[in-house]
């Protein structure tokens, strides 16, 4: 318990450093109501597929194909209701199925066949970086958005002071129906058990291998969610959709306090990491730094939280 409230206090003394930094370099543009706002629906992906990564990451696995499943889908999404003149729901549905199944097919090759997860999820992101390619000729595609794309993307809800964006309310609703999942079920004890000792959870009578296809599946589906939100507030797919999100959202797991060792994490963390992660794009972006140090810093950022964790454990 000592351990876990020393890492939500390290976290939320991190974000505060952050936000005051930022807030000093930018003159105060980064806490104006309308960059928060911003910075809400620029964390909105990273946070969906967060919520997805933890229970992979503690179930005892990783997932590096995220970022390109989710442009990969997003550019689907963008075919089926650009070119093909789908609905958009009926596109982002389809493109949810379709992103689950793949999904499966990761967890049945991991749980069945034995294929460490980091083989296939890697095999599975250069898969998808081909696809993309395929879909938008190496170009920028763009969505001629209906109404329900726009909101998903760029909207937000009516009758309110500030204009709570649409994305904010669907990570809301993810969050909690994944944190009910982790916390609440039976499936979320199973997952926990999977990942602190996989042979012991085996002979106390759990189908660790039903539980880890679940957990790839699931991160499947809100992969497909995280393409659809990023695709409808760009408003279009390029063969750079997602780059480096799987990186973002495996940070931000474990800045909120995943192992990746496995066994432990929980959803809220995962928020608090993605809003970090997001918070550190968006103050460099605006105090004008260069793209390449946004890597340098989330890299370091990364390192830090994984050197901070083993120490914890150590303890």
């Amino acid at each position: 318990m000592r351990s876990r409230h020393l890492r939500t206090y390290a976290m939320a003394l991190s974000l505060v450093a952050i936000w005051t930094l930022f807030a000093v370099v930018t003159d105060g543009v980064f806490l104006s109501s309308r960059n928060l706002l911003n910075l809400t629906r620029q964390a909105s992906v990273t946070a969906i597929l967060a919520i997805g990564m933890v229970v992979v990451i503690i179930s005892g696995h990783i997932d590096l194909s995220v970022g390109s499943l989710a442009g990969f889908l997003g550019a689907g999404l963008a075919v089926s209701h650009g070119v093909l003149g789908a609905p958009g729901f009926a596109s982002a549905l389809l493109m949810v199925v379709v992103g689950a199944g793949l999904g499966c097919c990761h967890g049945l090759l991991v749980a069945y066949q034995r294929v460490p997860a980091f083989i296939v999820t890697l095999g599975g992101l250069m898969v998808y970086r081909g696809g993309m390619l395929a879909i938008t000729k190496g170009g920028t595609l763009r969505l001629p958005m209906d109404s329900w794309l726009k909101d998903i993307g760029n909207g937000s809800l009516p009758q309110t002071a500030w204009g709570i964006p649409t994305p904010l309310v669907l990570v809301a609703i993810l969050s909690v129906a994944m944190w009910l999942v982790v916390s609440r079920m039976r499936y979320g004890r199973h997952v926990h058990a999977v990942g602190g000792n996989a042979e012991a959870a085996f002979l106390s009578g759990i189908d660790t291998r039903r539980v880890v296809v679940i957990a790839f599946t699931t991160m499947g589906a809100l992969a497909a969610v995280g393409g659809a939100v990023l695709t409808a507030r760009v408003g279009s797919a390029s063969p750079e959709a997602g780059r480096l999100l799987e990186l973002d959202a495996i940070a931000a797991c474990v800045i909120g306090g995943a192992s990746l060792m496995g066994g432990r994490g929980s959803i809220p963390g995962a928020l608090l990491g993605a809003l970090v992660m997001a918070s550190v794009d968006n103050g460099m972006s605006l105090a004008n730094m260069g793209p390449f140090w946004q890597d340098i810093v989330k890299g370091s950022v990364l390192v830090v939280a994984v050197w901070f964790d083993m120490r914890v454990r150590a303890r």
